[in-house]
């Protein structure tokens, strides 16, 4: 279960849409789903159009493999200034791609692949997800309508004995009532992933996995080999 949530600054309609598309791009990334993480660098309905931050911040991440440093080390600021030409250039030649020190769909495909491979492992295909969205509900931090609190920008990962997930999740959280609660309060592990990551900017700020399973370490395993 993935679980996306807000601040409560904008409407709650509108928090409600992004909180799911957070979610979603969590699964794309747990699945390697190159392709539809690409599809976040085109208009979207509700979340910001992903760009040359985004790109920084996967350079930043993603080494050489011959000097083991990583494409880019400077500010990400999300402007396409000549150290971040000089990384897409750097990251192309390695990479066997033309080489022009523009980050066009060919190159960010191959950032794309290069950034999904970093946690060494990719969720099974036997694995059920699901999403829920919950917009400015369930807040880390309580505050007034309209505050802005970053660390209610948030995405949460919830895995499950093998089944159903229980309490079932709702088509869309209600607030008070939501099986949210009941997952939270059933916890027995919780890991912070923290926000170093292309998300930082994404108003994304951590990723929660929460084990509720007699075998956890297996099943953290299974998820994040790396962690």
């Amino acid at each position: 279960m993935l679980t996306g949530h807000t601040d409560r600054v904008g409407a709650s309609s509108y928090s409600l849409s992004l909180s799911r598309d957070r979610a979603r791009a969590i699964a794309h990334y747990l699945r390697d789903e190159i392709d539809d993480w690409l599809a976040w660098y085109s208009p979207q309905p509700v979340s910001a159009v992903w760009g040359t931050r985004e790109d920084q911040h996967m350079l930043s991440a993603v080494t050489d493999d011959v000097s083991g440093e990583p494409f880019y080390t400077g500010p990400v600021h999300g402007v396409l200034d000549a150290g971040t030409r000089d990384a897409v250039i750097e990251f192309q030649t390695a990479r066997g791609l033309s080489v022009d020190g523009v980050p066009g769909p060919q190159t960010r495909g191959a950032l794309i692949a290069d950034y999904m491979q970093l946690d060494g492992t990719t969720l099974p295909e036997s694995a059920a997800v699901e999403l829920l969205g919950c917009g400015e509900h369930h807040n880390e931090v309580p505050t007034a309508d309209g505050v802005d609190e970053e660390a209610n920008r948030r995405a949460e990962i919830f895995i499950f004995d093998p089944g159903s997930v229980d309490p079932p999740a709702p088509g869309q959280c209600p607030g008070a009532g939501c099986p949210y609660e009941t997952w939270k309060e059933r916890m027995t592990k919780t890991y912070n992933f923290g926000n170093e990551d292309v998300f930082a900017d994404w108003d994304v700020l951590a990723f929660e996995l929460v084990v509720d399973t007699g075998d956890d370490q297996h099943e953290v395993d299974t998820l994040m080999e790396s962690s």
